[in-house]
């Protein structure tokens, strides 16, 4: 085992899919360079040139990582349900206790730490009202800030997508045993297909709800069809005929394909979600079946860096804001030195950050036997 595979993420069954991670990398990298943009601009003057530019348009786009990243929560998940619902028809045969308690174990003490540490940073140095943020702390960490407030956290932006995704998990075990108990693949997969083409329609049409109440626009309804893409990838994976499919250098021309088609129909439309959706699955299929692209998502500092992609998502925004303070007076000469100097710096540092985190908090917490060990630890030295 290599150096960078002993830092992998850890897996409940043990198996290690490097290109899950891929994937998870492909996801996160847009968020993050939309985000040291954005921060930039704020601390830097711009040329007209470049604020027009689609350059800086194209990397705006990075709202389209976040909902990849429900795309891939459907699929990491309706893996596990897909496999025990199969052979389980009755749905209280599934271990509940032990889904939900993993969920918490392995993400809410990554999430308490880092959201407790900005809670006082941003209270004491930015809004300077410690006392006034308590109302927005609490909605953070019961993932309702936005249901609440109609806007995201002041603590930490980005955690409007966590709620979501908590939403999702909460429902996953119903989906999942509906989906997978119920129908065969060929039924379950045409399903898959006409939620992905409808719901969009009767939720996203204009004039809905969803739309023009600001407490309701970040909810899992507004991004369902999302999940369901990750849903109908776990679908297609599991069945008998991804088995007998070879990888071919047509699915990287796929990959370019499904690429292309999420800038091309981003921001989704009521109209165009069926094809933003489909780019999704288009990615998705080509990760594991293309041959240069299955290449690239196995890679072992690619799967590295999108396996700590948690960390780099409650960590980023917080790194560049006060990296974009500490250094605004590093200016240059050429606008576009200036600005590729500030964003390879950012990505350095954002990783970094990201690592350490990781490896002393979100990597320790993904073994399910973390609780166990940590009371019997502390157990031994209370007692000596």
């Amino acid at each position: 085992m290599s150096m960078l595979q002993s830092y992998r993420r850890i897996t409940s069954t043990g198996k290690f899919v490097p290109e899950i991670d891929g994937l998870r990398f492909i996801a996160i990298l847009p968020v993050v360079l939309m985000h040291i943009n954005t921060n930039f601009l704020r601390s830097f003057e711009a040329p007209k040139s470049f604020v027009d530019s689609d350059l800086n348009a194209i990397i705006h786009y990075g709202e389209l990582g976040v909902r990849f990243f429900f795309a891939i929560s459907g699929f990491v998940l309706a893996n596990t349900f897909s496999s025990f619902y199969k052979k389980n028809k009755n749905l209280w045969a599934f271990n509940f206790k032990s889904y939900y308690y993993r969920r918490l174990t392995r993400l809410e003490p990554p999430f308490l730490i880092s959201t407790l540490v900005l809670f006082f940073v941003v209270g004491l140095f930015v809004v300077k009202d410690l006392v006034g943020l308590i109302p927005n702390l609490i909605a953070t960490l019961t993932y309702t800030h936005y249901f609440w407030f109609g806007k995201w956290s002041v603590i930490n932006p980005v955690t409007w997508s966590l709620e979501v995704e908590v939403q999702f998990y909460l429902i996953a075990p119903f989906v999942g045993w509906f989906l997978f108990s119920k129908f065969k693949d060929s039924y379950r997969n045409i399903i898959l297909a006409v939620l992905i083409i409808v719901t969009p329609l009767i939720f996203l049409s204009p004039g809905s709800i969803f739309y023009t109440n600001k407490h309701l626009e970040k909810c899992i309804v507004v991004y369902q069809s999302h999940f369901y893409v990750g849903i109908l990838m776990a679908s297609i994976y599991g069945s008998n005929v991804w088995q007998r499919v070879q990888k071919s250098y047509l699915f990287d021309i796929g990959f370019l394909v499904g690429v292309l088609g999420l800038y091309f129909f981003y921001p989704p439309k009521t109209h165009s979600y069926i094809l933003f959706d489909f780019s999704m699955l288009l990615i998705m299929i080509t990760c594991f079946k293309g041959v240069i692209t299955n290449r690239f998502f196995s890679n072992s500092l690619i799967s590295l860096i999108g396996g700590m992609c948690y960390s780099i998502y409650l960590l980023h925004y917080a790194v560049v804001f006060v990296l974009m303070k500490v250094t605004s007076h590093l200016v240059f000469k050429s606008f576009y030195f200036e600005w590729a100097f500030h964003m390879v710096l950012s990505i350095v540092v954002v990783l970094c950050c990201s690592f350490i985190f990781y490896l002393y908090c979100e990597r320790p917490c993904m073994d399910k036997n973390w609780p166990s060990k940590l009371y019997n630890r502390m157990n031994r030295i209370f007692n000596k």
